[in-house]
């Protein structure tokens, strides 16, 4: 009885931790939660907040102005044109796309209910013309590959009419390690593109990706002359810059082209976020930037 005791008491105060970087963050967890440092609320819940991200796959933001594409490049990613596009602000809320045996979609409301739904019920929640301010955020769920590396959240275009958009978008950043940010070709690397970049990336830690989407609308000389532009104006907040067409990867999914694939360069694009988003490192660093 007396070792059971012992072995009981060992279980609950003696807890033992692998020697990989998961299991250190769970020892200082551990050490931080200890109920004679009387550890606040914020504290376990942020705890809690990092204990999830390191075992989820990474969740990268898609950050842009109105109009810049950002639906239909996940569309493309997805291999599915599951995400509403068109010519008004469609996404008020964060919308994260997250793996799933079968597609589906999640809507949580700012009570704690949640309504799960079929993917093409989306509609009715995205537009922010008619979008209730009850609904917290969505989550679409496809059973694509990349997802199972990567998640995503889409939000808000940040030169739309509702000043909250730019708040929510600022929100999301604050959890994730990783954004891609999609910036429309023939309008790249204007002043306030410039100062929004600032505004979003400078200082924060972020790993990022710059898309110049709609590569087909420009020639290849002035292809070449706007990335050496863009380069110039926002390079050193980015690790690659890269020109792709995601309505043209999004055709030649559906008609199995692999010429216009290849055209729209978009096998670059998921090759970066393979590499830049794909391993741990990218996890412990942010890990240990939010532990400090």
């Amino acid at each position: 009885m007396f070792e059971e005791f012992i072995n009981a008491y060992k279980t609950r105060y003696f807890k033992i931790f692998s020697d990989d970087f998961h299991g250190r963050f769970k020892r200082l967890q551990n050490e931080l939660t200890e109920p004679k440092f009387h550890p606040s609320a914020e504290l376990k819940q942020e705890l809690n907040k990092l204990d999830l991200f390191l075992s989820s796959p990474l969740t990268v933001a898609i950050v842009g102005q109105f109009s810049s594409g950002k639906s239909t490049f996940l569309n493309a990613l997805l291999g599915s044109e599951i995400l509403p596009a068109g010519l008004t602000p469609v996404t008020s809320k964060p919308t994260f796309i997250r793996y799933g045996a079968a597609p589906g979609l999640s809507v949580l409301y700012e009570n704690g209910r949640e309504l799960y739904l079929g993917v093409e019920e989306i509609g009715r929640f995205v537009d922010q013309r008619v979008f209730g301010d009850e609904v917290s955020r969505l989550c679409v769920y496809a059973p694509s590959e990349i997802l199972k590396l990567v998640n995503f959240v889409d939000t808000p275009g940040l030169n739309s009419l509702s000043k909250a958009d730019t708040a929510v978008t600022h929100e999301v950043l604050k959890d994730v390690a990783g954004v891609i940010w999609l910036s429309l070709a023939d309008n790249a690397a204007r002043a306030s593109e410039a100062a929004q970049i600032e505004e979003f990336l400078a200082g924060g830690g972020k790993t990022a990706i710059c898309l110049l989407n709609q590569k087909d609308k420009l020639s290849q000389d002035e292809l070449e002359r706007l990335k050496t532009h863009a380069q110039a104006t926002y390079g050193r907040f980015f690790e690659r810059i890269i020109a792709v067409s995601a309505k043209q990867a999004v055709k030649a999914q559906a008609a199995g082209d692999a010429a216009l694939l290849a055209e729209s360069n978009f096998g670059a694009a998921i090759s970066a976020i393979r590499e830049l988003f794909g391993g741990e490192e990218i996890k412990e660093k942010f890990v240990r930037e939010k532990c400090a």
